[in-house]
């Protein structure tokens, strides 16, 4: 997140699915304050196969000071 409450972000999700404008799967972030966002090690298995493109997003929850200050969505693909 490039935004100046960052440094009081305190958790959010991170958001997939198949489509960019179908990311129904949310997963809990580990958030380490103006620091880092990272997803811990999940289990997409039963949403996808290989070879399917991963779309995401993160969101700060609702209540944050920078909620709506949502990340780009990247994608990969499932190996």
């Amino acid at each position: 997140l490039n935004e100046e409450e960052g440094s009081t972000l305190d958790f959010g999700k991170f958001h997939m699915g198949l489509t960019k404008t179908n990311l129904v799967h949310a997963y809990d972030a580990q958030v380490a304050a103006g620091v880092s966002i990272t997803l811990p090690e999940t289990s997409i298995e039963s949403w996808t196969s290989v070879g399917d493109k991963i779309y995401m997003q993160f969101r700060p929850n609702v209540g944050v000071v920078c909620e709506g200050a949502d990340s780009g969505i990247y994608h990969f693909v499932a190996a």
